[in-house]
């Protein structure tokens, strides 16, 4: 948020919130799944694949995801309302991207949202998360990208 606020603030732009959560894999690190505030849901297909998943297990992970959603939501829009995005451009400012997915269901939001263009912000990517959200956005702003083998 910090570094969102000085990017807001000096595009005189109004600030906002995509509350994401990422539905994890308990033996994994990797998100099976990224669902926003808005029900905006994304898979990490390769690995629900790659990891067989009992429909039961994926659905409790969910529920749990989609309630921490709900409790963040009420405490951030008490002060924070959501912003009109329809025919504007968006910036998100996130701190990294690691997997993408995330990313890719904040995206994916906005473009329900019908904002005008998508544009990210990041001061470093996963070179896997980079080539997954790049695909889909319409400018993507990043200091550096970190090997496979890197940080994450």
């Amino acid at each position: 948020m910090p570094v969102a606020i000085e990017v807001a603030d000096s595009l005189k732009a109004p600030l906002d919130i995509v509350i994401v959560r990422k539905i994890p894999y308990l033996l994994s690190r990797m998100p099976i799944r990224a669902v926003t505030e808005d029900g905006t849901l994304i898979l990490n297909e390769p690995l629900l694949k790659k990891l067989n998943l009992d429909q039961i297990q994926i659905d409790k992970q969910v529920g749990q995801v989609r309630m921490e959603i709900i409790r963040r939501s009420m405490v951030y829009r008490r002060k924070l309302q959501p912003s009109p995005v329809k025919g504007r451009v968006a910036i998100i400012v996130d701190d990294g991207l690691t997997s993408g997915y995330t990313m890719l269901a904040a995206v994916q939001s906005l473009r329900k949202r019908k904002a005008a263009e998508v544009l990210v912000a990041v001061p470093v990517a996963s070179e896997a998360a980079y080539k997954l959200v790049e695909a889909v956005v319409d400018d993507l702003y990043y200091l550096d990208i970190v090997p496979k083998k890197g940080l994450f």
